[in-house]
């Protein structure tokens, strides 16, 4: 669901340039440019790094899911150190 809906605001993001007596050359490449950019650096990562797309089959979420509920319990050990001081931040 989550991602048809980002495909619906990418693509009709830029949906006003495609009206009558609205066209600009700017406004369709500032839309529209971020969509093969991310195709060309994501093709571009999986080749440098030789990796290759896997299915969600294969992720064990089950699992990790049962490991959350064996462990979630547990108390989170007290911070030490300056972290302390600043971790009234993220709490």
């Amino acid at each position: 669901m989550a991602l048809s809906l980002c495909l619906i605001i990418l693509l009709t993001n830029g949906f006003v340039v495609f009206t009558e007596g609205h066209w600009n050359n700017a406004a369709f490449i500032s839309a529209y440019l971020d969509i093969p950019l991310v195709l060309v650096a994501y093709f571009a990562w999986k080749l440098y790094k030789k990796t290759k797309i896997i299915s969600l089959d294969s992720i064990p979420i089950i699992g990790a899911l049962e490991q959350i509920g064996l462990y979630s319990n547990e108390p989170e050990p007290k911070q030490r150190g300056w972290i302390r001081l600043v971790s009234w931040i993220w709490e």
